[in-house]
């Protein structure tokens, strides 16, 4: 049996391009629009499969340049529990 995951999979966060936008790299658009993440989390997000663009196709290429329209999702996994884990030993 699977063990019982702590928090719900997180909710995709969606960004739609406007005209202003339009022409300005992926990775950089992404780190001024989600503020919880800096551009290195966001560069490693893109080559881990974990952004969506256009037509939900894996978008693995920061540089990447954006157009009017498009709405590009990022899945932000759960941390990786630290290592080593604590184990419950009797005392």
């Amino acid at each position: 049996m699977a063990p019982e995951r702590k928090h719900p999979t997180p909710v995709p966060i969606a960004i739609e391009v406007t005209e202003e936008e339009s022409g300005r790299r992926l990775d950089k658009l992404l780190a001024e629009r989600i503020d919880t993440l800096s551009r290195a989390q966001l560069q490693a997000l893109l080559r881990a499969g974990h952004v969506t663009g256009p037509g939900a196709r894996t978008i693995g290429d920061g540089a990447r340049r954006v157009k009017p329209g498009e709405t590009y999702a990022v899945a932000v996994p759960d941390p990786a529990p630290a290592q080593p884990a604590p184990e419950n030993i009797a005392l």
